[in-house]
């Protein structure tokens, strides 16, 4: 905020040097008045008139000294014409006159310099003010900016906080993905290897014949769900085959089951899209894809991969009922989007949502293929 300065003819630094101009102007006043009087000359203005109007002007411009020293001299005067039989009849013929106008001639000359200082101590205080506003608003900016940056370090900190939270999560799922497929699926492959093999052993015997079936039987559904369990946990796609493989083979297997058409289209390289791109990129289709399955009623959904510049973009696209954006939804339904977002944030990408009642809904979201490493 700026502060105003006082100049001209109400600056304080003004008084001293136009005091005597002010006086003089009212000497000058009163000996043209005389000068006139002498010579017999009728002044257009009044002398009245000129005594206020130099009274007034010396106060205003002067203050309060200035206007009364004015009034005083112009009193002066007039007690001068009114002793020697000079100046205008209407004012200085009568001592009652005299003494009127040179009351009149001090109190305009007094009231005008009053009335000029009240002023300048107005606007004097008005520039206090200011600078005082200034002070605290120069405070206020300050600590504005402080908590700012406060919060932009919390943030971060925040930020890498839940990218390694993120990535710890995926290790775990990685190590747990192996673990079941390495261990329980290939110690259940080896008992289903059993129960087939002690099949002909049995087969005299009925009742053992059934129980070795149902037990082959179970043992075979339970490699299934661990599999199926592996693969949630931890797509070995995406390590072997690269991420449009891995988003191929979920979308088709989650999709056709549903019934429902679908559509993958790649566009780019996705050889060289950095492994923690990859699985939140695989994670957020997921979570797209689940969104389609449990709310859309869709019959067709298109997925396409695009990689370009360093970033990676993914879009799946329902021709579904849709729902408004701009309507309040339940805390259930919106949760998901919310956590896609932060997901999406948390990886320095941005997660686009566009939908209408009736036309479907397009979930876009882009990603730096390549991820900047926090400092230790």
């Amino acid at each position: 905020m700026s502060n105003t300065t006082i100049t001209g003819p109400l600056s304080p630094t003004a008084a001293p040097r136009r005091l005597k101009m002010m006086w003089l102007l009212t000497l000058a006043m009163a000996i043209v008045v005389l000068i006139a009087q002498e010579a017999d000359v009728v002044l257009p203005i009044p002398f009245m008139m000129v005594m206020l109007i130099t009274v007034a002007v010396s106060g205003a411009a002067g203050g309060f000294v200035s206007g009364l020293v004015s009034g005083l001299l112009m009193s002066g005067m007039i007690v001068y014409f009114y002793l020697s039989e000079l100046g205008p009849a209407p004012l200085t013929g009568t001592t009652a006159r005299a003494a009127i106008g040179g009351l009149v001639a001090v109190g305009v000359g007094a009231y005008f310099g009053a009335l000029r200082d009240r002023i300048v101590s107005l606007f004097e205080e008005v520039q206090s003010k200011r600078r005082e506003l200034a002070a605290i608003n120069d405070e206020l900016a300050d600590r504005v900016e402080q908590r700012t940056r406060e919060l932009r370090l919390s943030e971060a900190r925040l930020r890498r906080v839940t990218r390694h939270w993120f990535e710890a999560e995926e290790t775990e799922r990685r190590s747990l993905a192996r673990d079941l497929h390495d261990d329980v699926g290939q110690s259940l492959t080896a008992l289903r290897m059993s129960l087939e093999g002690s099949k002909p052993s049995v087969v005299d015997h009925p009742e053992l014949a059934q129980l070795c079936n149902t037990a082959t039987d179970l043992v075979r559904t339970s490699i299934d769900s661990v599999r199926q369990l592996s693969l949630n946990l931890r797509p070995s796609l995406i390590d072997d085959l690269g991420l449009s493989a891995a988003v191929r083979e979920y979308a088709t297997r989650q999709l056709d089951v549903a019934g429902i058409k679908v559509r993958i289209r790649k566009t780019g390289d996705d050889t060289g899209i950095d492994s923690n791109t990859s699985i939140t990129a695989y994670r957020l289709m997921q979570e797209a894809v689940s969104n389609v399955l449990k709310h859309s009623d869709a019959t067709r959904v298109d997925i396409e991969l695009a990689v370009a510049d360093q970033q990676l973009e993914l879009t799946i696209a329902d021709n579904g009922k849709g729902f408004d954006p701009d309507l309040p939804r339940r805390e259930s339904d919106s949760f998901g989007l919310v956590s896609m977002r932060e997901r999406a944030g948390m990886m320095d990408g941005k997660l686009e949502v566009s939908s209408s009642p009736g036309d479907g809904t397009t979930v876009r979201f882009t990603l730096p293929t390549t991820q900047q490493r926090d400092p230790a």
